[in-house]
């Protein structure tokens, strides 16, 4: 069993703070208000403000205390995550046991990522941004508007986070809940958002399907597996981004999160957060690898707040570069989805394996697994879009490549 750090984490005794009256707050546009960053207090207050929209099958204690523990993961160690709260401008603290009022809030996670374009791929630091959140006391005063006009200004403008030199941010993302329109008014235009769905298989399918098929053989990957495994990853994205911004007349830029294995830890810390508290169990097996292909998938189970709802998502799926599409292939694909519906099934996955973006290699094998049935694209309009704010030219098509689920925030 791997070891579980959360209960080293600090979090500030406090509680959520009492609503203001809004009868004597400004309104969104007013010159009071400004974006800034939290003190440690005013975080762990927002994380009491927010947990009812995201705690999910956590006590209101257990999920302040998973906040903390990820906070700590190396993805956003060492400063790369950023508490940000609206507040009124000229509010005084008094000490380290006050704090500013929290009119709205949000996270931004400084993520390594590419832009490429004319077949030139150029490392860049773009950020993720997550818990976008107003409390209902104080909503209809247009502050969650005002929050993200001036973290779009932040982020790119004056390039928060950005190294010395850089005049500007290059991208933002984040993953909309609320449907397409309240983003997309502030600069974060929707991006394709696709994934489909594959039911989970008891272990007698999944032995019946890989003889019916002649399915390759599979190795089970743990966390101490996957550094090599995310370096080929890293490789398969930036060959795809060159090739891609080589071939379009168009000169458009292509972007991409670094699929990096900081990436991949962040989600099975969750993950193992949630499965040890819920059901003092250890998810050891991270995903699958066919070593003939060197093809692979990085998987981790997601915990809502109905079991019927529990799924196993998958992060990434790898193919080396040099690897062909061909007939192969496809059996290797089909084979590490398929490894991926029985681990589903042996932990009570309800709701399946969801995969974000599927191209046409994954929907053939998907389909080789449904005895040529049709497979369902669903095109998600109204949670999880994946968004994009490009700060070069607006004008600008840009491409989201690799908006799997390891991007997620």
């Amino acid at each position: 069993m791997g070891s579980i750090g959360y209960l080293h984490s600090y979090v500030p005794e406090t509680a959520t703070p009492p609503a203001l009256d809004p009868s004597y707050l400004p309104s969104g546009n007013s010159e009071d208000l400004a974006l800034v960053p939290a003190t440690e207090l005013e975080r762990t207050q927002c994380w009491h403000i927010n947990l009812h929209a995201w705690r999910g099958p956590l006590s209101p204690a257990q999920y302040i205390q998973r906040e903390a523990y990820l906070s700590c993961q190396p993805l956003v160690s060492d400063g790369k995550i950023t508490f940000w709260i609206l507040t009124l401008k000229n509010y005084h603290i008094a000490d380290k046991a006050s704090a500013r009022p929290i009119l709205a809030s949000c996270e931004t996670l400084l993520k390594e990522a590419y832009v490429a374009q004319d077949g030139h791929l150029k490392p860049v630091l773009a950020h993720g941004i997550g818990s976008v959140y107003c409390r209902p006391e104080y909503r209809g005063k247009g502050y969650a508007s005002r929050m993200m006009s001036e973290l779009g200004t932040q982020l790119g403008k004056l390039a928060w986070q950005q190294p010395k030199g850089v005049s500007g941010g290059y991208f933002s993302v984040l993953y909309s809940d609320i449907g397409q329109q309240f983003y997309a008014k502030h600069g974060w235009k929707p991006m394709s958002s696709t994934h489909i769905s594959l039911a989970t298989v008891d272990q007698a399918a999944y032995d019946d399907t890989r003889q019916r098929l002649e399915f390759p053989p599979l190795e089970d990957l743990r966390t101490s597996d996957l550094e090599p495994i995310c370096q080929t990853a890293i490789s398969q994205v930036e060959d795809e981004l060159v090739s891609k911004s080589r071939d379009d007349l168009t000169k458009r830029p292509y972007v991409a999160i670094c699929p990096d294995y900081k990436h991949m830890t962040w989600h099975f810390a969750r993950e193992e957060y949630l499965a040890g508290t819920l059901y003092n169990s250890y998810p050891e097996v991270k995903g699958a690898v066919d070593r003939k292909t060197g093809c692979a998938l990085i998987w981790c189970r997601v915990f809502r707040d109905t079991p019927e709802r529990n799924g196993l998502d998958i992060l990434k799926i790898v193919v080396p570069p040099a690897v062909q599409s061909t007939s192969d292939l496809d059996k290797s694909i089909a084979a590490l989805l398929l490894r991926a519906q029985l681990e589903a099934k042996a932990w009570n996955m309800q709701a399946g394996v969801e995969v974000w973006s599927p191209n046409t290699l994954i929907l053939r094998a998907a389909k080789m697994l449904a005895k040529e049935e049709d497979v369902n694209v669903i095109s998600r309009k109204d949670d999880h879009i994946c968004s994009l704010r490009w700060v070069g030219n607006e004008a600008e098509q840009v491409e989201w490549l690799s908006s799997e689920k390891y991007a997620w925030c």
